[in-house]
């Protein structure tokens, strides 16, 4: 059996706007206290891009909950939760955090080598 080393990567953008009324310097500290220890929005903004690349944005995301999310040119995307046994429209979102997703899994590249 041949073993390879496979290295994809790939390059998301995302516009996300944060609400400084809302994640105000409280805020951000009870998050931290749950999370992990934020130095400012800057953190919040990658802890939000992070959670994006790896789960998307059609799910609820740990420390957030369901965020508003739309294409460029204000497309809303939809998403849908389980309950029940049906699936319902998530009508309820994150307070304070809008994103606009400009790309995502666009462009990509793999590097493979036998090892």
């Amino acid at each position: 059996m041949k073993r390879f080393n496979a290295r994809p990567q790939r390059t998301d953008e995302y516009i996300i706007e944060i609400d400084e009324n809302v994640w105000n310097d409280d805020a951000l500290k009870e998050w931290g206290n749950v999370f992990w220890e934020l130095d400012g929005i800057e953190d919040l903004v990658e802890a939000i891009a992070m959670s994006l690349l790896r789960d998307g944005y059609e799910r609820f995301i740990e420390g957030f909950g369901y965020l508003y999310t739309m294409r460029r040119g204000g497309y809303h995307l939809k998403q849908y939760e389980h309950v029940d046994g049906d699936f319902r429209e998530v009508t309820e979102f994150a307070k304070g955090i809008k994103v606009t997703i400009v790309s995502e899994d666009d462009e990509f590249e793999c590097e493979v080598e036998e090892i």
